[in-house]
């Protein structure tokens, strides 16, 4: 199956490739031939299946087979939508990673918990990872794991000094210094939630979430404008 033709060199016939190399070798949305045949990859997979999904989402084989991505993993492999995005999304932070630092490997860089953490950032984190690899003397797979546990370490903290911040008492009575200290709070956690991110970025799990969200932040400053500028409502 394979030709060698050399000690260091071999020429890989397409027999000889994986189903994971095999559909990630473009991306093209998928014909309804290559659509069938990575479902019964992902069907059969034992090591693969979250990286498999995540290229099935990206490359639109739903659509190939005429159905949308909720009813696809559903009715393919009995798995919510929401489940299936963690697959996509683990997907999507490794892919980065890889692409960055050079590596490529079926074994998964992140865990899917981690990947919901660097999602957010991992634009930078993967550049991170690129400056890393081309300016230090060190393995690949090492500097994805110093960026990574870095970043996450920097989540944590920031989840904390959130916390605190929430949570701290506010000593000064006076209304317009209180509100000046709440919208420095809220600015805060915006800001280290989603930086930079756009909302077309954020896996279809979470839209309603953000939606909900967003709602909520429109009426609190509805609230404030009143405050403000009451001249107006009157």
């Amino acid at each position: 199956m394979t030709e060698t033709i050399s000690k260091r060199k071999t020429i890989t016939k397409p027999d000889d490739m994986t189903a994971l190399e095999r559909f990630s070798a473009s991306d093209a949305p998928m014909t309804r031939e290559e659509a069938n045949a990575i479902t019964d990859a992902i069907r059969q997979s034992l090591n693969d299946t979250w990286f498999l999904v995540y290229i099935a989402y990206e490359r639109k084989a739903h659509a190939a087979l005429g159905c949308t991505w909720e009813k696809y993993v559903r009715d393919q492999f009995h798995m919510t939508k929401q489940n299936a995005g963690y697959l996509v999304r683990q997907g999507k932070v490794h892919k980065a990673l890889e692409t960055a630092s050079g590596v490529k490997t079926s074994f998964p860089l992140v865990s899917a918990n981690q990947a919901r953490k660097l999602e957010p950032r991992i634009t930078t984190v993967a550049a991170n990872v690129e400056a890393l690899v081309a300016t230090a003397n060190m393995p690949p797979e090492r500097a994805v794991s110093m960026v990574v546990e870095d970043e996450l370490r920097a989540v944590k903290q920031n989840a904390k000094t959130a916390k605190a911040v929430k949570h701290e008492p506010i000593a000064s009575a006076d209304p317009a210094e209180t509100m000046h200290t709440a919208m420095e709070s809220a600015t805060l956690a915006v800001s280290n939630a989603v930086p930079a991110l756009k909302f077309a970025d954020i896996p279809d799990a979470e839209r309603e979430f953000v939606r909900q969200w967003f709602e909520q932040l429109e009426k609190d400053f509805e609230i404030l404008r009143r405050i403000v500028h009451p001249d107006s409502y009157e």
